[in-house]
């Protein structure tokens, strides 16, 4: 069993297919399929079920999975520790983080990182909070940029700000003449909203008195959503900060609601030098006086 095959195997599983995986390796797909069958005739078990669409894993291939992940990881870590001695950060660092993040902090960290460390390299991912910590957890992230809810014993989070959540809506839709909304007030609209920020609207208002219009597992579709004026979106406004400073949507900030990004990794796992290097400088970007003038520049709440 060598690190290549485990490479190639687990890059099959995560994309579901053997020409995916190889259009991502870069390798000719003969040589994957090679790595994956000497590996199922090391173990005596079959890895994937093959089927017209791709290839599933089978119950054996789930275990050797979770154990590559750890084996690939924990050779990264050593590539880097290794690379620590000359005091150089080396190695690659898979970030995830949630969307206001990326607007927020994310891209300007990699930015300033990269050119200061160029043999660090980065794979990110961007998703829902919920999304990036599962990912942190299954080994498919080595950290991440966004809210971890409650404490848990397996994560390691650093505080980093904490942002008022809008109501961002079509200009067609009043909300209002206020400069914030109350949460009671949301109960007028229907909502548009992650499941974690709905939640804190129920937690905070009336039983209920609010409707949760459509869901998002995703920030994709939300600018189609306001533009076609489908409900009043609650989210932190550096997502749409272009669109309110041009008057494309409007929104107030509602009393009570609000969002915390922290920089999250595992517990149990020892961070690279890399890891260490990349958190304090979020860490440092990340500091009020740092980061107030980049949020954004609304010049007015309409």
């Amino acid at each position: 069993m060598n690190l290549t095959g485990l490479r190639y195997f687990a890059e099959v599983a995560e994309q579901g297919s053997f020409r995916k995986a190889s259009l991502r390796l870069r390798i000719a797909q003969p040589a994957v399929s090679r790595q994956v069958k000497l590996l199922e005739e090391e173990l005596g078990v079959e890895l994937f079920v093959r089927h017209g669409r791709g290839v599933l894993l089978t119950e054996s291939g789930e275990t050797l999975l979770r154990g590559a992940r750890s084996m690939l990881s924990l050779s990264e870590q050593i590539r880097a520790d290794i690379g620590a001695i000359s005091q150089t950060p080396t190695g690659h660092i898979r970030l995830g983080f949630q969307p206001s993040a990326g607007r927020l902090l994310a891209g300007r960290c990699l930015a300033e990182f990269c050119r200061v460390h160029p043999n660090v390299t980065f794979e990110v991912f961007d998703g829902l909070s919920q999304v990036v910590g599962e990912r942190i957890l299954n080994g498919q992230l080595d950290m991440g940029i966004y809210n971890p809810g409650a404490a848990n014993p397996y994560l390691i989070a650093t505080p980093l700000y904490e942002k008022p959540i809008w109501a961002i809506a079509h200009p067609d839709r009043p909300l209002g003449p206020d400069t914030h909304l109350t949460v009671a007030a949301l109960a007028a609209y229907p909502l548009i909203a992650a499941a974690s920020v709905f939640r804190q609207v129920l937690r905070a208002g009336p039983e209920g008195a609010f409707k949760l219009a459509i869901e998002l597992n995703g920030f994709s579709i939300s600018s189609d959503l306001l533009a076609r004026n489908a409900g009043v979106l609650l989210c932190p406004p550096e997502m749409f900060c272009n669109e309110l400073d041009a008057g494309v949507f409007h929104g107030r900030p509602v009393s009570g609601l609000s969002t915390l990004a922290s920089i999250v990794r595992r517990s149990d796992v020892p961070p690279s030098r890399a890891m260490i290097e990349f958190e304090r400088h979020v860490i440092e970007l990340s500091q009020p006086n740092l980061i107030s003038g980049d949020i954004m520049s609304i010049s007015s709440i309409s």
